[in-house]
């Protein structure tokens, strides 16, 4: 009787745990396809004028997607840079061959990771994406803007889908191609630049080593940390106690990890 009892408790133990692991893979795999928008980020540049986002961003260009990887589910495998971490949220990481360069030095043909902000939510429920934007698909071409950070890695969140019958080998005839060639001669620069340098991404024909990005990096974390400063002062604390209410060396750590020309 009591072997019979442990064995039916074995049984149910097995079914619970094959059913759990079941569950595990099902929510862990499953790909959405209901797409959530998010109100556009409250921003000076106006998204509706091409010329202020060309003016706004340091790279623009047409890439084709090779691959797509999102980032909660292929994290562990994809090995994503630590700045993307850092930022944490929805990524999808676009494996992009570059068809042509707008704006910024990027070698046409050569092909590089692309860290797109939208994606997959963490519980695979939906797709987030800022309102108006799309989720680029293997074997299609893109218009393309983005921003490089210290360590290289180039990061954004504008994918605008060129015409159905547009290819590299006839991308001339695309409007939208035309229409950011056109916004790039006559790009409007932001009113306010702030402190934060346009970097090179690793896809820069000018990247090298990593040590031009290092040496802007170095400037700019001189600056910041003055502006650490004032705020710390301004409210009556000490550095370690404004460390610890607003940690600021995560930025500089993720970077590091990715270009270590850092110092």
């Amino acid at each position: 009787m009591k072997k019979k009892v442990k064995i039916s408790i074995l049984c149910i133990f097995l079914v619970v745990v094959i059913g759990a692991a079941g569950f595990w893979v099902w929510r862990y795999t499953r790909i959405p396809t209901k797409i959530v928008y998010t109100p556009s980020a409250d921003t000076d540049v106006n998204l509706d004028d091409p010329r202020e986002v060309v003016g706004v961003s340091s790279y623009v260009f047409v890439g084709k997607t090779e691959e797509t990887y999102d980032y909660y589910s292929q994290r562990l495998k994809r090995n994503f840079p630590a700045i993307v971490d850092y930022f944490g949220g929805e990524f999808t990481e676009c494996r992009l061959k570059i068809i042509a360069g707008i704006k910024g030095n990027l070698t046409v043909g050569n092909t590089f990771s692309y860290y797109k902000v939208g994606g997959i939510n963490q519980s695979r429920t939906c797709i987030l994406l800022e309102e108006g934007d799309v989720l680029p698909e293997k074997g299609k071409y893109y218009l393309i803007t983005g921003g490089a950070h210290a360590d290289g890695t180039m990061t954004g969140g504008i994918t605008i889908p060129l015409e159905d019958n547009i290819s590299e080998n006839n991308l001339e005839e695309s409007k939208i191609y035309q229409q950011y060639v056109d916004a790039f001669n006559n790009q409007i620069l932001p009113r306010y630049k702030g402190i934060y340098p346009d970097f090179l991404c690793t896809a820069d024909e000018n990247y090298g080593d990593g040590s031009y990005n290092a040496e802007l990096y170095s400037e700019y974390a001189k600056k910041e940390e003055e502006l650490y400063q004032k705020h710390a002062e301004e409210q009556s604390m000490t550095d370690e106690e404004y460390q610890k209410k607003y940690p600021h060396n995560e930025y500089y750590n993720a970077v590091k990890k990715g270009n270590p020309k850092i110092k």
